[in-house]
Order: C-alpha cells, then sequence, then structure tokens
C-alpha cells in the first residue's frame, strides 16, 4: 500500500511539472496563435488608446455603406472622412501583434511602372480578434525599422469600382510587436484625377471567437471576415467610446446634402448582416454564384441586395450589381410603403405568390420571393402598375 502511495505522489509531481512546463514555456514556432493572449469574454474596454487623432476627422461611415457594384452587399468596414490635407497620425489602439502586411502599389499608366502608394495592416490583439487599417499613405519607424523579409509574392493589374489606378499588392507576414499607442504611420487626402480629393483610410474588425450567424449561407461569400465583423468601437468604453461613436453619420437626404446628421437608429455604428430569412431583405446572388470559377472577382455583376441606408434607416435601399440592366450597376434610397406591393418595405415582402414593383432610375424592378433562398428579378424600363408580370426574368439565390 505505501507503495502504491508513493507511485500515485510521483505521478501526482509530474503532473503538476509538465502543467506548469506548457503554462510557461515560450510560444511555439510551429503554432502563430500560441504567442496571443486569449481574448476576455466581455472584449469592452480591450482598446485603449486612440487609433487615431478625432480632431482631423469629420464624420465615420456606420457599418452597411452600399456602392455598387464593388459594394452591393453591406460594407464591413467603417469609412472615415477628414476636411484637412495635413498628414494625420495612426496609432495602435491596444497591445498586439502585426501579422500581415500589404503594400498596395498603383500603376503609372506613363511608364508601365508600380509605385508604392498605400500600406494596409492587420493586428491580433488576442486570439481571434483582429483589426484591419486601410491604408496608410505613409510609414512609421516601428514598421520601417521591422519590416518582414519574407515577401509573401504580389499581384499586378487589380482593377476596383471607386479606384482611378490600375492596382498591385505585395504582401507580407509579419511578427512585429507593438505597443498600445504606438505610432504605425500616418494617413492623408489624396488628390484624385477627376479634381476631388479621396481619404483612403478605413478599419475593419473581426471576432473570430463569435459563431458566424446561421441565417446566411457563408459559402456565397469570400471573405472569411465578413461573418464574424463587429464595430470597432465597441472593444473601447468610456469616453474614448463615446468620442468615436459622436462621429458616426453621414448626409442628410432631408436637406439634399447640405448638413451631416448622427444615425440615431440601434446599432448605432450600423450592420453588415441585414439577412431577414423569409423575407426579400437582405443579399442575393445570381444563380449558379458559389460555383463560379472567378471567386476573386467583387464587382462580378450578378449580385442584388434589398437593405436599409446605413445612415438613417428609416429608409430602405437597393442595390444593383448590373445583371438584370445590361451591366450597369445602381442604387437607390427610398422611403417604404407598408402596405400594397409597389415600393413595399423589404422585410415585409414573403413568399406570397405575389410580384412586387420597385420604381427604379425612370423604370422599375419586379421581385417575387419563391422560398427563402430563391427569388425572381427583372427590370423593365415603364413604371409600376397595380399588377405586374415577368416577360424575362433573371433567378437569384442566397
Amino acid at each position: 500500500m505505501k507503495k502504491l502511495k508513493r507511485l500515485l505522489f510521483f505521478a501526482f509531481l509530474l503532473l503538476v511539472t509538465v502543467a506548469v512546463f506548457l503554462k510557461t514555456r515560450p510560444p511555439s514556432a510551429d503554432n502563430p496563435l500560441s504567442r496571443f493572449p486569449k481574448c476576455p469574454s466581455d472584449l469592452a474596454g480591450i482598446l485603449t488608446a486612440p487609433l487615431i487623432d478625432l480632431k482631423y476627422i469629420t464624420s465615420i461611415t456606420p457599418l452597411g455603406n452600399l456602392n455598387p457594384p464593388g459594394h452591393t452587399s453591406p460594407v464591413d468596414h467603417n469609412y472615415f472622412s477628414s476636411g484637412t490635407d495635413e498628414k494625420i497620425p495612426v496609432y495602435a489602439p491596444a497591445d498586439g501583434w502585426i501579422t500581415d502586411l500589404v503594400v498596395i502599389l498603383a500603376k503609372d499608366e506613363k511608364t508601365g511602372k508600380y509605385v508604392d502608394r498605400w500600406i494596409t495592416l492587420d493586428i491580433e490583439i488576442c486570439q481571434g480578434l483582429k483589426l484591419t487599417f486601410a491604408n496608410l499613405t505613409e510609414a512609421s519607424s516601428v514598421l520601417k525599422d521591422n519590416w518582414p523579409k519574407n515577401d509573401n509574392g504580389c499581384k499586378y493589374g487589380i482593377k476596383k469600382d471607386g479606384h482611378d489606378f490600375t492596382e498591385g499588392q505585395c504582401y507580407f507576414h509579419s511578427n512585429i510587436k507593438v505597443k498600445a499607442g504606438d505610432l504605425l504611420g500616418y494617413t492623408q487626402n489624396e488628390a484624385r484625377k477627376d479634381g476631388t480629393r479621396s481619404f483612403p483610410f478605413e478599419i475593419w474588425a473581426a471576432n473570430y471567437n463569435q459563431p458566424s450567424p446561421s441565417n446566411i449561407d457563408w459559402s456565397f461569400y469570400d471573405d472569411d471576415r465578413y461573418a464574424h465583423i463587429m464595430c470597432t468601437f465597441d472593444l473601447y468604453t468610456g469616453s474614448l467610446k463615446k468620442q468615436y461613436y459622436d462621429k458616426l453619420g453621414g448626409v442628410d437626404l432631408k436637406t439634399n446634402g447640405s448638413t451631416l446628421i448622427k444615425r440615431t437608429i440601434e446599432p448605432l455604428c450600423g450592420t453588415v448582416n441585414q439577412n431577414i430569412v423569409g423575407t426579400i431583405q437582405g443579399m442575393w446572388f445570381g444563380e449558379g454564384w458559389k460555383n463560379r470559377k472567378d471567386k476573386n472577382n467583387p464587382e462580378d455583376s450578378r449580385q442584388f441586395s434589398f437593405l436599409h441606408w446605413n445612415i438613417d434607416p428609416t429608409y430602405a435601399e437597393i442595390g444593383n450589381a448590373g445583371e438584370i440592366t445590361s451591366g450597369q450597376s445602381d442604387q437607390i434610397m427610398f422611403l417604404p410603403k407598408y402596405s400594397g406591393t409597389i415600393d413595399r418595405e423589404p422585410s415585409e415582402v414573403k413568399a406570397d405568390g405575389k410580384v412586387y414593383c420597385y420604381n427604379f432610375r425612370g423604370g422599375k424592378i419586379l421581385t417575387q420571393l419563391i422560398d427563402d433562398r430563391h427569388l425572381k428579378l427583372e427590370y423593365q424600363s415603364d413604371p409600376c402598375e397595380k399588377l405586374e408580370t415577368f416577360t424575362k426574368h433573371y433567378n437569384y439565390e442566397r
């Protein structure tokens, strides 16, 4: 019996020793996530430093912006606007690791050469919580002095909706430790070919610790962040959170764009996932979208959306990437009706056998929900009537 007790005692000591070793050993090179601390269950307050000096910022666009064809689905990041041409410093909002860097290149159409334009970076704050900053116009010494050597390749000839240049992208994996408040670089208004100014800074926050919403078939989407997007500013608390929330808003349609208004309908930071099962509200894709060969082309014309405006959600919004209108992309906003079949509130349109009609840029869009996953769409050039019929519809799914 004494021998058995001694064996059990030594086995216990061995287990304790192994546990201490596993707890204190350095991160494994084979498991890069092991260097990140686990995220707390409540992420509020995990960001402790301002990410950008808000004295330069006039407004921050809530999540869910629409701009077809490239953004026919609700935009999953916040845009910042600025009225100054000064260089604006951008900081690390918390301790973390810069895990990936992308250098955005612009092609000089005269020489054919690509030159550096922007830097985009990912910061892992804790296991599964990632921020993406796009686009810095200048890097700080924190980046320059620690720039990774392992070039992960480049792609060229990329054309994006809304960009007035042909783009190149060069990718780098990194392991740059940053502290809250570290200067990452600068962002700045840039001149465009049409004479306007463009402020490029945008930010994403993706929390992979949260499960993907079940009301969406995520195989239609190519960006894994989309299923895990949250409001970056909800990672702050107190006065810091309030300062960012006070900037959320955009153009007021009721004053013909002459004033800026704050979003007053919750969630104030906007929303990405607007799909409502059993209605037409949300994102739709042309039949066979999931099986398309070029899954890296976000500007494919076979996308359509019935949403609500990210500034004032009392307005409904339609996004059309162009398939049903001979390649012409477009969007409209309107005050929805809560009865009848014309300009009906999208969340009230169900699979009831009726054809619904939306007045759209001098014509109309006809739609009929077949079931939770299938929809008919057609554009016709005359205005909406009480009774509508399809002549040559397109099939959409989700």
